[in-house]
């Protein structure tokens, strides 16, 4: 996502480098320039990567 306030993709990258875990994911929501109602809203419409996520570990 490209976004004013952060210099992407770094930033991202290196949050997810620093995370702790060994299992990790990293989903780009690529081709966009609208942050909030493509970025966050995402998974609303495409739920898919969060219940499966929700499926692995909240067990």
């Amino acid at each position: 996502m490209d976004d004013a306030w952060t210099r992407n993709p770094e930033d991202g990258q290196k949050t997810f480098d620093r995370l702790g875990s060994n299992e990790k994911e990293l989903f780009w929501i690529e081709n966009t320039t609208w942050r909030f109602k493509d970025g966050y809203n995402y998974f609303g419409r495409h739920p898919e990567k969060v219940l499966g996520f929700l499926e692995k570990y909240m067990h």
